[in-house]
């Protein structure tokens, strides 16, 4: 008796339609895997910008402040959107929250990151600016306490994946999943 090589046409179509039930059930999987990874990594790079601005405030000995800006020159507090347009982070010689050009450096910039629909809004103490002093705590431009949540949301808008970045009185910040007060920070 001769051994048969190869499949059958109907062993073939059997496999073929076997693979398509499993790669349509395994692509949604993928992509959200994909999407969480995304904002993962984004929610490091805001963080990691934040946590810069604290650490060169109490370096150089003066406040540094970080604002949202579409140009990444000046801070932009009146433009439509929020912080996903672009963050600068600055030495604030004056400490009015807002940068002079011709007086203060910039300390670092944090390009747009709204390709994917993200968004990163914040409550009325961090909507515009955040400044650190030189002890690293976080001040308002008037000087009282700095406070409040940077809500970051991806295209999938309000979910269980949002992310809350929570500015401390001590300066530190800190991400944790959003709650759902904080559902109406992911509109665009």
């Amino acid at each position: 008796m001769s051994e048969k090589n190869g499949f059958t046409l109907i062993e073939l179509l059997i496999t073929l339609v076997l693979f398509s039930i499993l790669a349509s059930q395994t692509a949604p999987l993928v992509e959200s895997m994909i999407q969480n990874s995304r904002m993962t990594s984004r929610t490091n790079g805001i963080l990691g910008v934040f946590q810069m601005a604290r650490s060169e405030a109490i370096r150089r000995g003066n406040r540094v402040t970080a604002c949202r800006s579409t140009d990444l020159e000046e801070c932009d507090t009146g433009a439509e959107g929020g912080w996903e347009l672009g963050i600068l982070v600055f030495e604030d010689m004056d400490n009015s929250g807002d940068r002079d050009p011709a007086t203060e450096e910039i300390v670092q910039v944090y390009e747009s990151f709204n390709e994917h629909g993200d968004t990163l809004r914040g409550s009325a103490n961090v909507n515009n600016y955040l400044s650190f002093s030189v002890q690293g705590t976080a001040q308002l431009a008037n000087g009282a306490v700095q406070t409040g949540d940077l809500i970051l949301c991806d295209s999938r808008g309000w979910s269980d994946h949002a992310k809350a970045l929570t500015l401390s009185a001590t300066g530190r910040m800190e991400s944790v999943t959003a709650t759902d007060t904080s559902q109406s920070s992911c509109s665009p």
